[in-house]
């Protein structure tokens, strides 16, 4: 099959994308605000974007000074976007995760360009369906994390975009660069992204020059441009703090990235299904290119990006699995180019083994079961009240607690939404906390003393180990909650049990 040229993409060609598009839409902006509640990442990421509107520098606020540079912010260009936003909006949930939204079509748009560019329409709708109607948990499912301030689909559309540009047949400087730039933006975006596909790039480089020795200068231009585009990044980030703690990210690298738990991810279910899944969908693929030769891809850029997806796929899995901390979340870029292999396996055993015609009649049945299996999915999802306990949070504090007051908390996502002074605890105290509820390390010594800056309040949230990290705080607050929705508690602590604590 030869390369599909990105003019091809004409509505009368593609109604089931536009089809996809126009019924996953309700799914994305329903109760936006509300759906799925907001969290700890996301209040991370707003933070920093209001600093940087506000301040003119990458920092999180804090009742003692701003954070700059704070290791704990992971993702970067797009807090520049929302930093704009939240100078012509302000503090508009709303808003800000419709950008994102927005970002999730355009990359449903890339993604189904490039699956019908390597293996052709039934391949790239079955492809969507797939990203729409696999279950999975908020941070875990193409439809929830589209809904959110996260930078995991900004990163599948960087990478996405710079593939089809190596899918491009005249290779040039230019088209080098912009697939560098595409990359580039990518890492930056993503720890993990940053760690597993420059892993996977540079596998795959050093296997085409193997192969191809002259193309060695291609694949400087290509990863030499994706380094500059990082270094440039990082400078961008650290250039405001008179030190970076590198301490604190090397922690938090080993805690997150790197704390090589295959033992304790190997016994998840989660886990070994995913596992499971690549290998036989890459050893699959294999097999059939050797069974089958003529299903092999015709053409070279198509067999290159290929190849290089299945590269992509095992390398990810395989850092997810033996590696990464094994979160769901982390396993939700790999899974999402793994996707794209499925999609082609399904288009294959209808189109190639069963001989059966794709009509528009099998397109509408399949999106109609979509729609179907969409409603199961995310119609309880859509009734959350989290949401709407945190928004009556946000509108007590504003009204209720005066603007000077030092609230003491974890909860990053509403030092977003009111002007209070808040005390939160450090990255590293949040590293050491990660590592012993997670890892199972030895905590020692409590990282975080919650008295030390003679708070008002104390505010406890969505995480369960709130209460334990707030434990002193806590006993020194008055009863009954001033505020008491859900898993949100806020505290008064009078002034004399401070000198008595």
């Amino acid at each position: 099959m030869p390369i599909i040229a990105l003019n091809t993409l004409t509505p009368r060609t593609h109604w089931p994308l536009l089809l996809v598009l126009l019924v996953s839409l309700p799914f994305m902006i329903i109760n936006l605000d509300s759906v799925p509640h907001i969290w700890f990442d996301e209040g991370l990421n707003l933070n920093a974007s209001r600093v940087l509107a506000t301040e003119g520098v990458y920092g999180l606020p804090d009742a003692n000074g701003i954070r700059l540079a704070d290791p704990a912010i992971q993702t970067g260009p797009p807090v520049i976007m929302l930093a704009a936003l939240y100078s012509t909006f302000g503090p508009n949930l709303t808003v800000m995760r419709l950008l994102f939204v927005l970002v999730s079509l355009g990359t449903m748009i890339a993604l189904y360009a490039l699956a019908f560019r390597l293996y052709g329409r039934l391949a790239a709708f079955v492809l969507l369906l797939l990203l729409l109607v696999t279950p999975g948990e908020d941070t875990s499912n193409y439809i929830m994390i589209s809904r959110q301030v996260l930078g995991e689909i900004p990163a599948i559309l960087c990478i996405t975009l710079g593939l089809h540009v190596l899918l491009t047949p005249a290779q040039n400087w230019r088209t080098q660069i912009l697939t560098g730039l595409c990359f580039g933006v990518a890492v930056t975006l993503k720890s993990q992204v940053l760690l597993v596909f420059s892993v996977t790039l540079f596998l795959w480089a050093v296997y085409r020059v193997y192969r191809k020795r002259d193309d060695w200068q291609r694949w400087l231009i290509i990863i030499g441009t994706m380094a500059l585009v990082y270094g440039l990044d990082t400078l961008w980030r650290t250039g405001a703090a008179v030190q970076y703690d590198t301490v604190t990210l090397r922690e938090g690298i080993f805690i997150h990235i790197l704390p090589f738990r295959a033992l304790d991810n190997l016994r998840e279910m989660g886990v070994l299904a995913r596992l499971l899944l690549v290998f036989t969908i890459c050893g699959g693929l294999f097999w059939v290119r050797w069974r089958m030769p003529q299903t092999h891809p015709k053409g070279v850029r198509q067999a290159e990006i290929e190849n290089l997806i299945i590269l992509f796929a095992l390398v990810w899995v395989l850092w997810f699995a033996l590696v990464s901390i094994g979160w769901r979340r982390y396993a939700f870029i790999g899974q999402t180019f793994t996707t794209i292999l499925v999609a082609y396996g399904v288009a294959l055993v209808w189109e190639g083994w069963l001989k059966l015609p794709s009509t528009r009649w099998l397109y509408a049945g399949l999106a109609a079961a979509g729609v179907i299996v969409g409603l199961v999915i995310y119609t309880p999802r859509f009734a959350n009240p989290m949401g709407d306990q945190f928004a009556r949070l946000v509108q007590y504090i504003q009204r209720e607690v005066p603007a000077e007051a030092r609230i003491v908390t974890w909860e990053w996502p509403i030092s977003y939404f009111t002007d209070q002074n808040y005390l939160m605890p450090s990255t590293h105290a949040t590293n050491q906390i990660t590592a012993a509820v997670f890892l199972g390390r030895d905590i020692g010594p409590s990282p975080f003393a919650p008295l030390e800056d003679c708070p008002d309040y104390v505010l406890v949230g969505s995480f369960d180990v709130d209460r334990l990290l707030m434990g002193s705080a806590l006993a020194a607050a008055e009863t009954p909650a001033l505020f008491n929705e859900g898993p949100y508690e806020l505290y008064r602590i009078p002034a004399e049990n401070l000198l008595r604590a």
